[in-house]
């Protein structure tokens, strides 16, 4: 059906004969024989699946998705690779798919847009999509790798592997490029920090008004996250009357599919509810109202709070407070009601949450069952 001609100067070509029956010709300019040969394998097979109504091998179509520029212009031009040419470049396929996802949430959809530069920026706006080989995300994987941190690079393979994956779906390349790259992050608890009530208290008193008083409290008591869940939450949200309040599960809602949880009027929590209440404009809709701006950082705030407080800063300040809160309720609770309260697995409660603290050694020191076991022990080896 196909077949290889040597031209002169070491030039080849290949002739076929096209379903309807004209003579045409890919030509290959200067090439092995050995490359030429297999050019005219995927050839033949492009050409059965037409005779034939049949889909393309799935060799020749990873191959078809691989091959160079002018080669693949020549293949559409003799009728054997249509629609092949209008794969997108890089960067508009990820603005369409960002402004597909109708779904995300706003910080979801900032995260996207932030990996998406990442990947504007290593390859170009104009490189095609079909030509990132699985190498070239290798590459990409290590120049990730010389400015940003290990689980960094993770999150930010997971997002390219979701840009080429939802491309692998609607057609547009058969394989993912990076597929096989890992892309799960691993929990760094050396970032750990329980913050202490002692710790919590002196910010507390050094804050600037009620608002970031209860901001602090709902933190670190209640476990909401900062900044979702705290300004999400509603006057309308707090039952008084039931000692419980609703929040909205903005990070895990669509997963579990339960859009709120209930969480407890804890004694630290509502003691700043009712002040924040007292102090509330009239009709006013949710509990948090002065640091609503887009513009204003919260951890920045905050550092600033426990500087003029004498507190070191620890890292991830929100993140802490909410695993110190997970930390000191699973002692009293079990743990299916405390994941319930916050709003995570055991699992994640576990690998990223949950920690030892001082007062765990302290209370392991003065167990008398352990003292006595340490003492026989010394007494054997004496």
């Amino acid at each position: 059906m196909a077949s290889v001609v040597n031209d002169p100067n070491g030039r080849r070509r290949i002739q076929f004969v096209a379903p309807d029956g004209s003579r045409k010709a890919i030509r290959l300019g200067k090439t092995d024989r050995k490359t030429a040969d297999s050019i005219c394998r995927h050839v033949e097979a492009l050409l059965g699946a037409k005779l034939s109504g049949q889909a393309i091998p799935r060799d020749t179509a990873v191959w078809l998705s691989g091959i160079g520029g002018k080669l693949r212009d020549r293949m559409v031009a003799v009728g054997l690779a249509e629609g092949v040419s209008a794969v997108p470049a890089l960067q508009a396929w990820c603005k369409g798919y960002i402004a597909a996802r109708t779904d995300l949430a706003p910080r979801s959809v900032a995260r996207l847009e932030f990996a998406a530069r990442l990947l504007v920026e290593h390859f170009g706006s104009d490189h095609r999509l079909d030509a990132v080989t699985a190498g070239d995300a290798q590459g990409y994987a290590r120049w990730l790798a010389t400015t940003r941190a290990a689980n960094t690079v993770r999150r930010q393979l997971g997002w390219a592997k979701q840009f080429f994956g939802a491309a692998v779906k609607h057609e547009v390349l058969t394989r993912n490029p990076f597929v096989g790259l890992a892309a799960n992050t691993r929990p760094d608890r050396s970032r750990d920090h329980f913050v202490t009530r002692d710790e919590t208290a002196k910010i507390m008193d050094t804050c600037p008004d009620g608002e970031w008083r209860l901001i602090v409290a709902l933190c670190r008591f209640a476990g909401l996250r900062c900044p979702t869940e705290v300004l999400a939450l509603r006057w309308a949200d707090i039952l008084w009357d039931q000692d419980r309040m609703t929040v909205a599960n903005g990070k895990t809602g669509k997963i579990t599919g339960e859009p709120f949880r209930t969480v407890p009027l804890f004694p630290e929590v509502r003691l700043h509810l009712e002040v924040a209440f007292d102090q509330a404009r009239e009709r006013a809709e949710h509990v948090i109202t002065r640091y609503r701006d887009c513009n204003t950082n919260l951890r920045t705030q905050l550092a600033r709070i426990a500087r003029r407080a004498g507190v070191p800063m620890w890292d991830k300040p929100f993140v802490n407070m909410r695993a110190s809160c997970a930390t000191e309720l699973i002692q009293t609770y079990p743990a299916y009601v405390v994941a319930a309260w916050l709003g995570h697995t055991q699992a994640v409660a576990e690998a990223h949450y949950w920690q030892v603290t001082e007062d765990h050694f302290k209370k392991a020191a003065q167990n008398p069952a352990q003292q006595r076991a340490a003492e026989g022990a010394a007494n054997e080896r004496e």
